[in-house]
């Protein structure tokens, strides 16, 4: 599931190596590298706009300003704990 609608504010535009439209084009940024999300976040004729998981527009960015695409944190596996009885 997309986590951002990136929108063009050109009929089409490219960058990051994604084609861009005014319609906008839906990105799940687990799929980018780093060196994409930095080039799509700098780049002025690029709206984001955060979806929810249904796809629908889910607000804007927290303190007002224009939404950054960030990558999901993921967590590192859980290691069980040892039985200190066991041995």
């Amino acid at each position: 599931m997309p986590k951002f609608i990136v929108k063009s504010m050109r009929e089409s535009f490219r960058r990051a190596g994604i084609t861009f439209t005014r319609e906008g084009v839906p990105v799940d940024t687990d799929d980018l590298t780093d060196g994409q999300l930095q080039a799509i976040n700098d780049e002025p004729l690029l709206v984001v706009y955060r979806v929810d998981e249904d796809g629908n527009p889910a607000g804007a960015a927290e303190g007002g300003g224009k939404p950054q695409l960030t990558k999901t944190a993921k967590q590192p596996p859980v290691k069980p704990a040892k039985d200190p009885a066991a041995k």
